[in-house]
């Protein structure tokens, strides 16, 4: 079921205020199609998740650490005792030097469509993430949830308590892949709506400047990941009239080599502005750093078909609410409000999008919507409190904990103290003060 975007009267009085200043019509919010994936990333209950090996863990653990490969094997996903039998089945971690780096416990990815098993409520993947920088298991969850209720795609994610060949690993995150299942669930199929091509900015290389108009010209091919860096095409891999980068290479073209005069009404023809401003508010106060902001890395660039403009989507939330720093930055929650991001790099879509007064005006405006609705005080504690309650108990039980059982309790608790990475109580405290001044 579609929903629309809830909106309080103050926060629709501040758009029209808006609007009118900008001589526009003030946007209309977009709905959060993901309820639809509530049973699968549910906000009431904690899934029990299980892996079946068909040759048990440990030589995907060796392949892994002493060559660097994460080849899927096949096995079974059980949700709640439902199984999906011959879905593949790979490690997630990172890579040093060719080899993968040892972790107390793993992180998977679960490919439902990669030996052709059913698809499992609509999805064809999942990742399942040992929450190894976040002592709360929280910041993917809640900082989806900031995304989805500005109307931004976003990944759905939930926690699960998670069981690979019968031994118990603890609370995880589950979180959707973004590929063309995601597409669907937020773009619908009238019009190819999904079909498009579909980008992954892993860094280096992902700054958004035209580098020219080779396809080579935007992937980096000496990283360790093995499908390279930069702009890694995630969908139409194998068509040939879609997997030559000419969308995107038109699309930076125009970004970057637009006259100024020019510029506003020739981005608007091809990108879904209000949809970036909406992101970029929500990451300036969450503090989301290891994307656009300031990592330039962990998003993904999408070109619809139907309507022939490009969405940003963000990716990898967890490390936001104070969990990763803005290092030019020393306000302790993260950067000012203006500009969102850290660091002198390149930035032509951030920069000249809001060095347009309209628009930087409406970015400021969805700042203040979100201060004073959904990141005040008393929703953000509601929305920890909530899970808290669900994880707690398995939190404390978590035979392979990444992090002693205090760390939690001071993540979610109710103090303040020089941890690291701070109460998540106290960044929403301290971030919307800092960032309320500035307005």
């Amino acid at each position: 079921m579609r929903r629309p975007l809830a909106l309080s009267s103050l926060s629709i009085l501040t758009l029209i205020l808006w609007a009118c200043s900008a001589n526009e019509p003030a946007p209309t919010p977009l709905p959060d199609p993901t309820e639809e994936l509530a049973p699968v990333f549910p906000t009431d209950s904690v899934p029990a998740v299980e892996l079946q090996l068909s040759g048990g863990l440990a030589p995907l653990v060796n392949a892994f650490l002493t060559q660097g490969t994460m080849d899927y094997v096949a096995g079974s996903f059980l949700f709640n005792g439902e199984a999906v039998d011959n879905v593949g089945i790979r490690l997630k971690g990172i890579l040093s030097s060719g080899t993968g780096k040892e972790e107390k416990k793993y992180s998977f990815k679960v490919n439902f469509d990669y030996f052709e098993a059913p698809h499992f409520m609509g999805l064809d993947s999942v990742h399942l993430l040992n929450d190894k920088p976040d002592p709360s298991h929280m910041r993917e969850i809640l900082a989806s949830r900031m995304y989805r209720s500005m109307g931004v795609p976003a990944a759905r994610s939930a926690s699960v308590t998670l069981e690979v060949d019968g031994e118990g690993l603890g609370v995880y995150t589950m979180v959707q892949e973004i590929d063309k299942r995601f597409l669907k669930v937020w773009f619908g199929t009238e019009a190819g709506a999904d079909d498009g091509n579909l980008y992954k900015c892993v860094a280096p290389g992902c700054s958004l400047v035209y580098r020219g108009d080779k396809k080579t010209d935007y992937i980096v091919t000496s990283c360790e990941e093995p499908a390279g860096c930069g702009f890694v095409l995630k969908t139409n891999e194998d068509d040939p009239s879609l997997n030559d980068y000419a969308d995107l290479i038109a699309f930076l073209d125009l970004v970057n080599n637009t006259p100024d005069e020019g510029f506003q009404a020739a981005l608007e023809d091809v990108f879904e502005v209000d949809l970036f401003l909406r992101y970029l508010a929500v990451a300036v106060v969450i503090s989301d750093y290891e994307g656009y902001l300031e990592k330039l890395d962990s998003f993904f660039l999408y070109h619809r078909p139907d309507n022939d403009k490009w969405v940003f989507i963000p990716w990898d939330l967890n490390k936001t609410y104070g969990a990763s720093k803005c290092k030019a930055s020393p306000e302790h929650t993260g950067g000012p409000l203006f500009p969102p991001w850290c660091g002198e790099s390149q930035r032509p879509l951030g920069k000249r999008i809001l060095a347009i007064p309209a628009w930087r005006a409406r970015y400021e405006s969805y700042v203040g919507e979100l201060l004073d609705g959904l990141f005040q005080e008393d929703v953000q504690r509601g929305w920890i409190e909530t899970i808290d309650l669900l994880i707690r108990d398995h939190v404390k039980a978590d035979p392979k904990p990444m992090f002693p059982f205090k760390d939690y309790q001071h993540s979610v608790g109710d103090y303040g103290s020089d941890w690291d990475p701070m109460n998540l109580i106290e960044f929403v405290q301290d971030r919307r003060a800092y960032l309320t001044k500035q307005l």
